[in-house]
């Protein structure tokens, strides 16, 4: 829940320190200028509102609005947060108005104050490392005023005064962390939910191949599967059906493609549902739009709640702003990402090995899935070391370039085609390995087939049952 500042919060963040500033006067050094301009600056410079929205909520969750002590810096942070209360989208013309309203805006420096704050160039996806770096020096601030307010000789210590700062630094260092211990037996209740609970094609995050199902399924909030395999065995036709397969029973689904462009993803669940060949869109024949099955396909595909984001390139935190806003629009059920190795490196990072990169990625993945309270199905690349063993056949040490991967990902599918490497071996054969099963068994291989011509894996055992 976003942070809105009122008269108490100013009373318990900057007048307690006023109480007795004459024991801690300012000093330059416990205050980061640079840091409250940026983040400011980094709301100010968001790409459209929703994303504004989220730096400003990213900035108060961190921060709060007492951490800050630069009078511009306070004032602008204010007038977006009373804007916004109001309704308003939050920019810089807000900014002016709301301090032309309450008479502050000549005394920071009028307009060209606002201006200069988006000149400074803060950037959005930064705005929670601004902001950390705020709430840092805010509790340096009180330390000093605590330890100030103990050695001074010409008067009693306020206690309750000294309790109430100190309790306020330890809330905020701890970060609530005092409330994530509790008794095992608590989660009973949990347990029983879990055992009782019935299938809910509506709400279950499942992939639609029912023998991988009953080994994996559903996933929970806040899990990350991984789906693995070298180039060209279909990781991304496998993510693209699972993403079908929830958007057809109603769900939610955002599938963010850093491989491949919206109109070849179109494509593909054209002739998922249809079983027409994908290389009947790219033969110059504008009539295969008219045919039945592609109108039906594409009446299903516009009934359905499956957005793409297929820009390029993108950073974890872009890709999280972007989510977020568009899961506080109308939350989402389940979220794709296509895939790890095309995820841009962190800011800072950019000279650092990929080893490094892949594991903080994975990481951020994680947070965002814990964070949002969805399962994210994340596509990864596996070593090509793997095309020299004799077998061909992939496990988790080959998940390429991070051993994070596997620690991080609640579950782990190894896609294999052994008719890739074997030209003797069944074309239409697929094999699912199941190399990570945090929740129940691992080391299963379900056999899968493997329709080329339309991009699709089904059961064997339920097209046998169709002839």
């Amino acid at each position: 829940m976003t942070h809105r500042p009122d008269e108490n919060d100013a009373a318990k963040a900057g007048g307690l320190a006023d109480a007795f500033e004459d024991a801690a006067p300012y000093d330059p050094r416990l205050v980061d200028a640079d840091a409250e301009d940026r983040a400011i600056s980094g709301i100010l410079r968001a790409g459209d509102a929703a994303a504004r929205a989220i730096a400003l909520d990213t900035v108060l969750r961190v921060a709060k609005h007492g951490a800050f002590s630069q009078p511009r810096s306070i004032a602008v942070l204010k007038a977006l947060v009373d804007g916004e209360a109001k309704g308003a989208t939050p920019n810089a013309p807000l900014v002016e108005r709301m301090l032309v309203e309450n008479g502050t805006l000549e005394s920071i420096g009028g307009a060209d104050a606002i201006r200069a704050l988006i000149a400074l160039g803060g950037e959005p996806a930064l705005c929670e490392t601004y902001a950390r770096r705020v709430a840092d020096r805010a509790r340096r601030r009180n330390l000093v005023r605590i330890g100030r307010l103990l050695s001074t000789a010409d008067r009693a210590v306020d206690i309750e005064l000294l309790a109430t700062l100190a309790a306020e630094i330890s809330q905020e260092t701890d970060s609530g962390a005092r409330a994530t211990f509790a008794p095992i037996s608590g989660a009973f209740a949990a347990l029983r939910d879990r055992i009782a609970r019935r299938p809910d094609p509506t709400r279950d995050v499942t992939t639609g191949i029912v023998s991988l199902d009953s080994i994996i399924s559903p996933l929970e909030p806040g899990q990350v599967m991984v789906v693995a395999g070298r180039p060209g065995m279909g990781k991304t036709a496998l993510l693209l059906q699972i993403a079908l397969e929830l958007a057809l029973r109603g769900q939610r689904v955002g599938f963010v493609s850093l491989e491949m462009p919206r109109v070849d993803l179109l494509i593909r669940s054209i002739s998922n549902f249809s079983g027409r060949d994908t290389r009947d869109f790219n033969a110059g024949n504008p009539k295969v739009l008219e045919m039945p099955d592609v109108v039906a396909a594409v009446g299903r595909l516009s009934r359905m709640a499956l957005d793409v984001d297929d820009s390029t390139p993108q950073r974890a935190d872009d890709i999280r702003r972007r989510v977020r806003a568009i899961h506080r629009a109308s939350p989402l059920n389940a979220l794709f990402i296509d895939h790890l190795g095309e995820i841009a490196s962190p800011v800072g990072m950019e000279k650092q090995n990929q080893t490094e990169v892949v594991s903080a990625n994975v990481a951020a993945v994680r947070e965002l899935a814990r964070e949002l309270q969805i399962p994210v199905i994340l596509a990864c690349q596996l070593n090509r070391a793997l095309t020299t063993t004799k077998t061909k056949q992939p496990g988790l040490s080959d998940l390429r370039q991070s051993g994070r991967i596997e620690e991080i990902a609640d579950v782990v599918v190894l896609l294999h085609r052994p008719h890739y490497y074997d030209a003797k071996r069944p074309s239409d054969e697929a094999e699912l390995l199941v190399g990570k099963n945090r929740r129940g068994q691992s080391g299963d291989t379900v056999r899968v087939r493997w329709e080329p011509r339309c991009q699709r894996f089904s059961d064997f055992i339920i097209q046998n049952d169709r002839s």
